[in-house]
């Protein structure tokens, strides 16, 4: 990728779209609104992603450009590790699961805080995908949502001590279902 497309031409992108698999090739959107943030990974601005943004944003997906990019992936992260997690263990709804403060508590987080992205969870009536995965019977994305981050936040010292648990009981409930294979598993 790197010499074919080249990295002056990369863009990020973060999309935040409640969708629930109805039917092989069947999607349909939970949330009236959808989002998608873009913006380049050196954070310089960019013509051509503006004029996206004003291309789409007419049709109903809600585009913003950011000159930051990375900090627009680490929200959708933490977003995907506490309520992907949470879900695959519950197979319920956010707004059934954080609106129980000691379960949010417990996660270091608080749910009613917007600003963490939290707060929207817990009022969320949409099954994360992963967990509509696991009740699909489909691959689930354990390593992408849950354990790639956590080995981030491991490479930079940064301890998770209550994610680690609650991740790998999510990748352990995966393993048993038969739809997660690793070389710990």
């Amino acid at each position: 990728m790197w010499d074919h497309v080249g990295p002056e031409r990369a863009v990020g992108a973060v999309a935040y779209t409640a969708c629930s698999v109805i039917a092989p090739g069947v999607i349909r959107a939970e949330n009236p609104r959808n989002r998608l943030v873009v913006g380049r990974p050196d954070g310089r601005p960019d013509g051509r992603l503006d004029s996206l943004a004003s291309l789409l944003n007419p049709t109903g997906l809600e585009t913003t450009v950011t000159p930051r990019i990375r900090d627009a992936i680490w929200a959708k992260l933490l977003m995907n590790l506490i309520g992907g997690s949470l879900a695959v263990l519950s197979t319920s709804p956010m707004k059934d699961v954080l609106d129980k403060p000691a379960i949010a508590r417990a996660l270091g987080c608080d749910p009613g805080d917007p600003y963490e992205g939290l707060g929207k969870l817990a009022k969320s009536g949409h099954l994360q995908s992963i967990a509509q995965d696991l009740q699909a019977g489909r691959p689930m994305e354990i390593d992408a949502m849950f354990r790639v981050p956590l080995e981030l936040a491991e490479l930079m010292q940064v301890p998770t001590p209550n994610l680690d648990l609650v991740i790998e009981l999510a990748t352990q409930r995966a393993r048993a279902a038969g739809q997660y294979h690793d070389t710990a598993g």
